[in-house]
This record gives C-alpha cells, structure tokens and sequence, in this order.
C-alpha cells in the first residue's frame, strides 16, 4: 500500500500514516517471507560491495504473532519451513547459492520464541525493541555495519575483528555494548563467504570475501544509553506484517 510518494514533508508523511494505517486482520508473516526469497531468487541472491561478495540480509519486522486463515498454529510451522529455506539446511532446495541470516526485530505482542527460532535457523540475530529511537537505532547500525564492511572490504583480518567493528563505531559515536556487538559481528561474518577467502588464502596472496555462514551465538539482551536495543544475536529485506518486503 502507498502511503505517500517519496518526498521531503515529513508532517505530510505523518498525517498520511496516522490516518491511513490501522491495526487488524492477519499477520502474513509466511507471505512476506515468501517475497523476499523470490526477490532474492529473481536477482541471484548475492550482492557486490566494494569488491565482495555477500548475501543479503532479510529484516522481519513484526508487533505481533503470524495468523492465516488457517490458524496461528499453522501459521508458525509455515513461517519456520520459510526460515528454513532460506537457512544452511534449505538454500540449496529453494535455488539460493547461500544461505541468508535473517535479523527479527520484534515489538508489541510478538512471538519471542518464534523471532528466535528464525533466528537461530538462518545464522541470524533477533531484537526486541520498546519505542522508535530503539527501533531507529536499529537500522542506523545496521547501515553502519555495512559501511565497515566497505571500509574494510580488501583486509579480511579487520573485517573479522570485533574490535575493529567497535573501533569503527566509536568513531561514529555509537557506544555498543559488548552484546549488541557481538550480534552485529556474528550477522556481519553470516553476510560473507569466508569459506571462499580461506580457500584463496591458502593458495598464496589476498583473497577477497564472500557469503559464508557463521555460527549462532546464544541469545542475549543488551541496552544502549540514549537509544537501547535489547539485542538477541542467534545465527537483511523486510518482512512486516501486511507481508511487505524489502531487500537490505
């Protein structure tokens, strides 16, 4: 649905949503999950950053629980077959050449569980977010975990180093706590093939990154200062709960 065409009128933009946007009906998490793989499908599932390789990330972001007109129960087995197409044990099956983390951004009355199931089955991370600075935190990190992916695109060493990650930050003055860090290195190292890197460095010279799967780590909470998030790091495109999706 088009709320507003892209401009500058953020007043405009607020009374469009405020009087446009209502809740109820079903959640099609298992919809919008299902158009993000087939954009992924349609556009080879890979993307170029500065010289590497990396896959996209999936972004689901939900307030509440998935419901079909098949019941909330049904729904949930469906959202966790999506999250296993797009994790290692599914990719191959569904025609991706990697595996895809997918970061759950809950708020509201969302299936916690849930988030962190997808988690763990894609090599992502899930967050719990209270209130739009949390959630605006989010996505400004997120963005800025891609520029230190391009920053350091040619040096694999940095780009593996969490110190390094929290160095970048610092300087930006993003003051991330250590488990928060720890969910956006584990998304970061998800995004890049390092089984590729380590097979070229072994043959002599520097390799250059690309998609590869890194482990989940366990579920942690964590707040920041002037705008936490409560970071749960597991194992980017949107998904919210009218299905829509977004590639990231």
């Amino acid at each position: 649905m088009l709320l507003n065409s892209l401009n500058c009128f953020i007043s405009k933009l607020h009374d469009n949503v405020a009087d446009s946007l209502s809740a109820g009906g079903c959640t099609m998490m298992f919809d919008g999950l299902m158009a993000a793989l087939q954009e992924m499908l349609t556009h080879g599932g890979v993307l170029r950053l500065c010289g590497v390789t990396m896959t996209p990330r999936v972004i689901l972001m939900t307030d509440g629980k998935p419901t079909d007109s098949a019941g909330e129960e049904e729904a949930k087995k469906k959202v966790l077959g999506a999250a296993i197409a797009f994790g290692p044990a599914g990719f191959k099956e569904v025609g991706l050449p990697f595996s895809v983390p997918i970061a759950c951004v809950g708020c509201g009355d969302c299936d916690i569980a849930l988030l962190q199931a997808i988690a763990k089955l894609t090599n992502g991370m899930y967050v719990v977010v209270g209130n739009i600075a949390e959630l605006s935190t989010f996505f400004r990190r997120q963005v800025l975990l891609i520029r230190f992916a391009a920053k350091f695109a040619s040096d694999m060493e940095m780009l593996r180093s969490q110190l390094a990650l929290a160095a970048f930050l610092a300087e930006l003055g993003e003051a991330v706590e250590s488990a928060e860090l720890e969910g956006m290195m584990q998304l970061l190292l998800a995004m890049l093939c390092l089984s590729a890197l380590e097979e070229g460095t072994q043959q002599g010279g520097r390799a250059r990154p690309r998609p590869a799967i890194a482990a989940a780590p366990q579920r942690q909470r964590t707040h920041q200062s002037s705008a936490p998030v409560q970071t749960k790091p597991t194992r980017s495109t949107r998904a919210d709960d009218s299905g829509c999706c977004n590639i990231l």
